[in-house]
């Protein structure tokens, strides 16, 4: 392995494979019938708010009237699918599959806003026969529950309500034969409650493993638990960035006191700021969102520099990280850095230094969290 990280063309070879998870394609599909929810639901999947730019346009009428695409904004390997209404005048339900052109999307994701549907049924009877992946999402859940709780007040009950709207679902579905199949309640303006984290985890256990992470990535940073596992995520990476930094082509830079190459390093860095939502651009929009000072989110990352201040900030951040030679006398990455000392040091610095990056930027990124939704369960 030694022999192979001298190799001239290593550096080439290891900025193409750290590259490669990012460039995973993964693409999801949007529909249901008209006014469903389902461009609301391309937005909140993007972490974008129905008014801003690049949103998918909304309505009580069909504004998906072909299909579109959305990058996700962050990752643009990943692509939401906005699908027009099946069932109407120019997507009719028996040809609807080879007009959308079926073969591109990873899975489908079926949206209504009431009991599922002839359309709904039909749609995924015909990707079922095509072995195709779908699940059923019921939006606008909320707008049920302030129904009922005006109607019922004062004995409003709101699990007994949304257990009817789930019920009234999986009648559906028995109903059609999938007796398989969940159903999953969602509210597009508060992704954080009811079955959100189900369809999450279920999604990512149903994806081939080399799409799960451009997956968890893609999800907006709206629960500890998104952030926790986007965490783990970068961690794994760390290794492949920290081999890349200190690769054979690596030369110092003024003020770190080790070979380390940072014009490769910043690039991943700054990503990571993104992966959380707490690089400045996030910050000041989720300031808009909520309507707080922008200040006072800054003010939650105590542990890391702003994004801005990064550049500035990569040489003292590694040169704190710098271990010593007889911290990694007995490390099995001996193995694979085994001359000279100098490169073990200054791989195992810069990674000790991207793992605590990590680590930092996740807790910041919880207390932002924190502080924007105030001190419920997030």
């Amino acid at each position: 392995m030694a022999e192979f990280l001298e190799n001239s063309r290593m550096a080439d070879v290891l900025s193409i494979l750290l590259e490669t998870p990012d460039k995973i394609k993964l693409d999801i599909a949007i529909s249901g019938v008209t006014g469903a929810g389902k461009s609301a639901l391309v937005n909140a999947l993007r972490g974008l708010g129905d008014h801003e730019v690049g949103a998918a346009q909304t309505g009580v009428r069909e504004t998906t009237m072909e299909v579109v695409p959305y990058q996700h904004p962050k990752l643009p390997s990943v692509t939401i699918w906005d699908l027009p209404g099946i069932g109407t005048n120019q997507f009719a339900a028996d040809t609807y599959l080879q007009q959308v052109i079926f073969d591109r999307y990873d899975f489908f994701i079926i949206v209504s806003s009431r009991r599922l549907g002839q359309n709904d049924i039909l749609l995924a009877k015909a990707i079922k026969q095509q072995g195709k992946k779908f699940y059923f999402v019921r939006t606008k859940v909320d707008l049920d529950l302030e129904s009922a709780r005006r109607q019922q007040a004062p004995f409003y009950d709101e699990e007994g309500v949304l257990r009817k709207i789930r019920d009234d679902c999986m009648q559906s579905l028995r109903e059609a034969k999938f007796t398989s199949q969940g159903v999953f309640l969602l509210s597009r303006y508060d992704l954080n409650k009811y079955d959100f984290h189900c369809l999450e985890e279920t999604l990512e256990k149903d994806l081939p493993v080399h799409k799960q992470r451009a997956f968890i990535l893609a999800l907006p940073s709206i629960s500890t638990r998104i952030l926790q596992k986007k965490k783990e995520i970068l961690k794994k990476h760390t290794w492949e960035v920290a081999t890349v930094s200190c690769g054979v082509t690596a030369t110092p830079t003024p003020g770190i006191p080790f070979a380390c190459d940072t014009s490769l390093l910043l690039p991943s860095m700054l990503n990571y700021y993104q992966e959380f939502g707490v690089d400045d651009e996030s910050l000041a929009k989720l300031a808009r969102l909520v309507q707080q000072p922008e200040e006072e989110l800054r003010a939650q990352m105590k542990k890391s520099p702003p994004s801005s201040a990064l550049p500035s900030r990569v040489g003292e951040l590694l040169t704190n990280a710098k271990v010593g030679f007889f911290h990694i006398l007995f490390s099995p990455l001996l193995l694979l850095f085994g001359s000279p000392a100098a490169g073990r040091i200054a791989f195992m610095s810069t990674l000790r230094m991207l793992e605590k990056f990590v680590d930092d930027l996740e807790e910041d990124a919880e207390r932002v969290l924190s502080k924007a939704v105030g001190r419920r369960n997030v």
